[in-house]
Formats: C-alpha cells, sequence, structure tokens
C-alpha cells in the first residue's frame, strides 16, 4: 500500500490492481492531476488501508488474487457509503456477461484506461457531491 500526501489534493482516489506495473503508472497519472492516491494490490490490502479513511472514489480492478471488484465494492460500501466507485476490467465482455451486484459502481472500463476520460468522470462525480446532490451524474 502507497499513501501520497505532496501534492495539492483535489481529492482522494483508492486505486486497486494486482498488477503493480499498473497500478504504479495510474497512481502517478492521477497525482499529477493532483488527487491523493491510496493504493492496493488486492482487496485485503484495500480493505485495510481504508479503515478510518476518508477516499472519494475507487478505481478498483474486477480481477484480483483474493476475489472480485465487485465484491470489493460491496465491502468497501458498507463503511464508505460516500464513495463512487468505478470497476476497470482487461476483459470486459466477460465481466459484462457476470451476474452484478444491483448498484455497487458507477461504470466500467475496459483496460488499459483512458485516463483523461477516467479523470473527467472523477471530477464529474466529486463536482456532483459536493454540490449536495445525491443520484446519477
Amino acid at each position: 500500500m502507497q499513501v501520497n500526501t505532496e501534492s495539492k489534493c483535489v481529492g482522494t482516489l483508492l486505486v486497486v490492481d494486482d498488477n503493480e506495473s499498473y497500478l504504479q503508472m495510474l497512481a502517478w497519472r492521477f497525482e499529477d492531476i493532483g488527487y491523493r492516491v491510496i493504493t492496493a494490490r488486492d482487496c485485503r490490502e484495500a480493505i485495510a488501508a481504508t479503515d478510518g479513511i476518508h477516499f472519494d472514489v475507487g478505481l478498483i480492478d474486477y480481477y484480483l488474487p483474493d476475489n472480485d471488484g465487485c465484491w470489493l465494492v460491496q465491502k468497501l460500501n458498507e463503511k464508505h457509503s460516500e464513495a463512487c466507485f468505478i470497476i476497470m476490467s482487461a476483459d470486459l465482455p466477460a465481466v459484462l456477461t457476470r451476474k452484478q451486484p444491483e448498484k455497487p459502481f458507477l461504470t466500467m472500463f475496459d483496460k488499459p484506461l483512458d485516463t483523461t476520460l477516467v479523470a473527467d468522470l472523477i471530477g464529474a462525480c466529486m463536482s456532483h457531491r459536493q454540490s449536495g446532490q445525491n443520484g446519477v451524474i
């Protein structure tokens, strides 16, 4: 787990991916934009890293070594119901064929991510929440 607190923070992201190189690339990209980034490589690490810590958005890989991303979103949502969640997967067509819980996440993206598009969505999600509005963006 890694947490960057050096830059001017526009929000806090939790990024979970078991591919350490990809995880680091995403962390650097979102830190460059100004986000505080918490990283984890699996469900256990993500749950531990966010215990008692606020985060705005979770960017979660679907395929993780100790469970799937939807399971992790459900667990995180128990203590972080104010957070938005985005699922990512290198095999999105296969993920979409699985039965998903009712509304555990905002959307899904195929990997590799278009980080500009994801950053825009994260920004819109945070602006929507900060304005006191609830519901779909």
